[in-house]
């Protein structure tokens, strides 16, 4: 295990969240956490990619802009429903046994020798929520947005509202003293090759 500090850098999509160590009950970050906090940005396509941002996936829904009607059958958001309750903030019901890909809306560039894992919280599995994918890892040569496939494997349905997205934590095995620096874009992390982008592995997709 390599203790000394490890600085490992990170591209965060505007509007998103940076990853950050869980606080302590004075308000600061509390180093005794093992992972940085992952907030998720919305529901994206696994393998569908924003052409002027290949390294971005394509968003299906954003729940920055919750809907203020409910979904028709129309509606392609598989998994998920809508129905206005009077004088509760709005909120998505995430239907029971259904998986949904998260997109974590970061980048990272991690040193030679290291590989990264985004597992579930506790509070993730309390609500009946679970990252399926969480004991894939993200390869130092993937570099694109990571996902979260969460599945929810309780006997109902589990409400998600826009304050309800801290669902993973990032974690370095080997590395317990990482430190996230925060870089303006993407052209500020080395290029590397993205593979077929099912989650972090940079092996090319192969056809059956």
């Amino acid at each position: 295990m390599n203790t000394s500090a490890v600085s490992v850098k990170i591209f965060v999509f505007p509007g998103c969240s940076v990853p950050v160590k869980g606080f302590s009950a004075g308000g600061k970050p509390d180093e005794d956490n093992v992972g940085f906090d992952v907030t998720a940005r919305g529901v994206v396509a696994l393998r569908q990619w924003v052409p002027e941002r290949p390294y971005e996936r394509q968003l299906i829904f954003d729940f920055r802009s919750l809907p203020t009607r409910p979904f028709t059958d129309s509606t392609p958001h598989a998994g998920l429903t809508y129905v206005p309750q009077p004088g509760k903030p709005n909120s998505l019901r995430f239907t029971m046994r259904a998986m949904l890909y998260f997109g974590c809306g970061f980048v990272l560039d991690m040193p030679k020798g290291m590989h990264a894992l985004i597992v579930s919280r506790g509070s993730t599995i309390e609500r009946g929520l679970e990252i399926k994918n969480e004991s894939s890892p993200i390869d130092r040569g993937f570099c694109a947005e990571p996902v979260m496939a969460i599945h929810n494997w309780s006997s109902w349905f589990v409400e998600l509202g826009a304050n309800d997205l801290t669902l993973g934590q990032l974690i370095f095995p080997g590395f317990p003293n990482v430190n996230l620096v925060q870089v303006a874009s993407f052209g500020d992390i080395e290029r590397k090759p993205r593979g077929n982008g099912s989650h972090g592995s940079t092996d090319k997709h192969k056809k059956r």
